[in-house]
């Protein structure tokens, strides 16, 4: 949150969209992705999305939560009216020419609602080939992919940005200020899109034909040297303004798989906190839950980076073949109790949820679980 005080507070009051909010000693949070645009989005009129974001504002601060997570850029795109990404919303067919403005909105009613909310965007990630054929030819990502250029790279059935460049850094730190000059957000959320899954050495052999490094140092440094600029660019925008990333909750996937360093981002304090998605049961095999969170705890521990604890609500009584599936079907308490775990953790700084359409507009048919996981974390923030 912004801190300001004097005059300047009597100032902002009459123009900032989030001047009447209060800092939080704890981040309460949630994701409202893309898809959920999608939903509250697509057929709607201005009207019509007012409303919808009134209902989705005031079941958040119900259940008593104080900050939103709203995705700005899901795959170079914009939800938002912007120069530099195309704003059809062509990734999740929301539909052309929509006459307002959905990040505008969100962030009005966020302060109506006394809302803390960080404009959330996937860096590197772009389109699938039908989806750039529908975007205008003077889009930048386009424009690359037209002249060949490596700053994009068509790998398994998607473009992605290439870290290597620093065309790319610049054009990722672009849509950050962008959106930080033209939208009162309390900072910017990123999340974990960074190397393709389980890429392999032809996507940027060229690039690393030239380096003395290994290839993970290679791919670590480059995808360090973003987060290090991005963080530069916000600091440089309002220095009270936060950067938080959210890596996968396995830790050595981010690390040697999507190449995201999260310790080098900790120790160097290019991040402001972190939200691991934790997203794992107590019985969880691979990655129990208590054991992870303790390892996220090391990761933070002796530095000035917070720890929110990223939870998947979306896996309450949700069909899986996870070892931990029966907790998620069978007991409704498992996100109050790891909420309550993880307030136990040195550098605790909060939680999120992931994600609002999963709790409030679930696919499952069994209603009374969901509802009861709800009333079990109202019951929990009520009794701070």
């Amino acid at each position: 949150m912004k801190k300001i005080t004097g005059l300047l507070a009597l100032m902002i009051m009459l123009t900032s969209c989030t001047s009447n909010k209060t800092d939080f000693d704890e981040i309460k949070a949630i994701w409202i992705s893309y898809i959920d645009y999608t939903q509250m989005l697509w057929g709607h009129s201005q009207s019509e999305f007012e409303t919808n974001v009134d209902v989705m504002y005031q079941d958040i601060v119900d259940l008593g939560l104080n900050t939103v997570y709203v995705h700005a850029s899901a795959f170079t795109d914009a939800y938002y009216e912007s120069d530099i990404y195309p704003t059809q919303y062509v990734s999740n067919d929301i539909g052309d020419n929509l006459d307002f403005d959905p990040l505008e909105i969100m962030c009005e009613k966020a302060d109506e609602y006394e809302l803390r909310i960080e404009a959330w965007i996937n860096p590197l990630r772009s389109f699938d080939k039908d989806k750039m054929s529908e975007v205008p030819d003077d889009f930048i990502v386009k424009k690359w992919v037209n002249d060949d250029s490596r700053n994009v790279v068509w790998y398994e059935n998607r473009y992605y940005l290439n870290p290597y460049y620093d065309e790319v850094k610049d054009l990722v730190s672009a849509v950050v200020s962008e959106i930080l000059e033209n939208y009162d957000v309390d900072g910017i959320h990123m999340d974990d899109y960074f190397y393709p899954d389980m890429v392999d050495e032809s996507f940027d052999s060229i690039e690393f034909s030239n380096s003395e490094l290994t290839l993970h140092d290679f791919r670590t440094n480059n995808v360090n040297e973003l987060i290090k600029q991005v963080n530069q660019t916000i600091k440089k925008h309002d220095k009270h303004l936060e950067f938080s990333v959210s890596p996968a909750g396995n830790l050595e996937y981010s690390k040697y798989t999507i190449f995201g360093d999260v310790e080098n981002w900790v120790n160097n304090n290019y991040v402001d906190y972190i939200v691991p998605q934790i997203y794992f049961g107590y019985t969880n095999e691979a990655r129990p839950f208590l054991k992870t969170l303790n390892q996220w705890q090391e990761v933070v521990d002796g530095t000035d980076v917070g720890l929110v604890v990223g939870l998947a609500s979306y896996k309450i009584n949700q069909p899986s073949s996870a070892t931990d599936s029966d907790e998620w079907n069978n007991e409704n308490d498992i996100i109050a109790r790891q909420i309550t775990d993880s307030k136990a953790m040195n550098n605790y700084m909060g939680y999120s949820l992931f994600s609002y359409y999963s709790m409030y507009h679930p696919e499952s048919d069994d209603i009374n679980a969901i509802n009861q996981q709800i009333e079990n974390i109202k019951e929990l923030n009520i009794s701070k």
